[in-house]
């Protein structure tokens, strides 16, 4: 099953000390974790400073980027198109992109209390 980071999720090991790669496979024993070059790109603007080390560290951990050509307006919908498609778990903490992935049935993994992860949806 594949797991689809977006811009923040490949933040949280930054933030909060929390090692995702390894808590998703725990959570998804199978688990293909991947991300959207369009997410590496909104990295690159918004954290100039860290992202390569973001990336660096992804994909030491088996991190997949995948390369997509922005179809639709904003990253969030390039990411509900791309799980819908391909069926992915999403991993996000965005309030507004994981009501948009509820609402289309899609499971969506969330941190809680800053050190577990959940599968909702």
């Amino acid at each position: 099953m594949k797991v689809l980071l977006d811009t923040n999720a490949l933040l949280i090991p930054f933030q909060f000390k929390l090692d995702i790669y390894s808590r998703i496979r725990v959570l998804i024993p199978k688990a293909e974790v991947i991300t959207l070059s369009e997410c590496v790109e909104e990295l690159k603007k918004k954290k100039p400073r860290v992202w390569k080390s973001v990336i660096d560290l992804g994909l030491q951990k088996g991190l997949r980027i995948i390369e997509t050509l922005l179809r639709v307006k904003t990253v969030d919908d390039e990411i509900l198109e791309y799980a819908q498609k391909h069926k992915c778990l999403v991993f996000t903490q965005d309030r507004v992109l994981k009501k948009k992935l509820l609402n289309a049935s899609l499971r969506v993994i969330i941190m809680r209390q800053r050190k577990y992860l959940k599968v909702i949806g």
